[in-house]
């Protein structure tokens, strides 16, 4: 660990949708107690990639950061490490999945889309891209699905998100390696006829779905598979 002037740390690859200022708010009064307290560090070192030629990329920390900044303390502790801007925004993306201010759907979104577009890390498998950004390889496909502009089963008119690109062949995101993946990518077969009450319905129960984390969405289909499957009963 180090000290580094928290002014000659860049600070341009927040993987975060926006900055949380009650959390900020919350780190502040932490450096404000070690004060009175007269501790040193009271907060976990924040990473850095340095190129060795004076330029020091801040790629996990932002929010410790500017609690520092705010509270007028010029330096900061720093795990730092030897890498360029491209090394410090692979490790920035793939932050946050246990420590820290727990991750947004919003933010999880941009560290996948982060990876999907770009042109060598969307060569990538979809399991690899899940690996890195915690998430899992379903969401990925997704996502990959709704960049392609292909129609995802359950979305209310089939709508897609606004990252649209022309074509799938002319996507970095469907560069797919295995064909595995490739069944995987294949738009859902369109919703069976129902009602509209009871489709109106399954589509709000697939939206709040969606809302949920990724760890409850996969106690949800557990809970599922519990309940309708054979060989899954459960007894309490």
């Amino acid at each position: 660990m180090k000290l580094l002037s928290i002014a000659v740390l860049k600070r341009t690859l927040q993987n975060r949708i926006e900055m949380d200022p009650v959390y900020i708010a919350e780190l502040r009064e932490i450096w404000r107690e070690s004060e009175e307290t007269k501790v040193a560090c009271p907060l976990p070192p924040v990473t850095v990639f340095a190129d060795g030629k004076g330029k020091f990329w801040l790629a996990d920390g932002y929010h410790r950061c500017r609690a520092a900044e705010l509270e007028g303390i010029e330096k900061i502790t720093c795990n730092e490490y030897f890498g360029d801007e491209r090394t410090a925004m692979l490790h920035a993306i793939g932050a946050n999945q246990r420590h820290g201010l727990r991750r947004t759907h919003g933010d999880k979104r941009k560290a996948v889309l982060a990876l999907l577009n770009d042109p060598e890390w969307a060569t990538w498998s979809h399991r690899k891209v899940a690996e890195h950004t915690g998430v899992t390889r379903e969401y990925v496909s997704k996502v990959v699905r709704q960049l392609s502009g292909q129609p995802v089963a359950g979305e209310e008119g089939y709508a897609t998100f606004p990252e649209t690109v022309p074509s799938q062949a002319e996507s970095p995101a469907m560069a797919l390696t295995s064909p595995e993946e490739k069944t995987n990518a294949i738009a859902d077969p369109p919703t069976p006829p129902v009602k509209k009450a009871i489709k109106r319905m399954l589509l709000g129960l697939r939206a709040l779905f969606d809302s949920l984390s990724e760890e409850d969405q996969v106690e949800t289909r557990m809970a599922i598979m519990a309940m309708f499957l054979p060989g899954h009963a459960t007894t309490d």
